[in-house]
């Protein structure tokens, strides 16, 4: 049986990083969990999908996400703009930031301000492929037993 490769923590994680351009493309991070820590200045770009996402204490950054099968959570950030496709959203101490999203559930926003919303508007190769991977577009059964589409919910 081939020996499973080990994982590198440094790889599904921007931390410290200050006017910079960050690019994570197809395939190298394929559905882990991903981290971004006190970036300043910065463009970052995940052209992947991902489990889930915690974003801490970055400023004036722009972030472009691919699709998130569970949540995104942006943590005491400000003046910042994310394109983001997730399952969840969910910010605390978010604040002077633009916000273009995909969500099929409501967006759960506690202690932030003067934020604006839009629809997600990030185009890659691998979209589509990303967003069923990622569980996020397609149709479901509901409570009581009827199919369902997702749908956005940015708004």
């Amino acid at each position: 049986m081939p020996k499973k490769k080990k994982l590198n923590k440094a790889d599904f994680q921007f931390i410290k990083r200050e006017n910079e351009v960050l690019i994570k493309k197809p395939g190298d991070i394929n559905g882990i969990d991903f981290q971004i820590k006190d970036c300043k200045n910065c463009t970052i770009i995940l052209m992947d999908y991902t489990a889930q996402i915690q974003i801490w204490r970055c400023e004036n950054t722009t972030f472009y996400i691919g699709p998130i099968k569970a949540s995104i959570f942006v943590h005491e950030s400000k003046k910042c703009s994310f394109t983001i496709a997730c399952a969840q959203f969910r910010c605390r101490g978010l604040y002077d930031s633009q916000l273009y999203m995909y969500t099929p559930n409501d967006p759960i926003i506690e202690s932030s301000g003067r934020l604006t919303f839009a629809p997600y508007n990030f185009q890659y190769n691998l979209l589509y492929e990303h967003s069923l991977a990622a569980d996020l577009i397609g149709d479901f059964m509901d409570e009581e037993g009827n199919r369902q589409t997702k749908i956005n919910k940015w708004s």
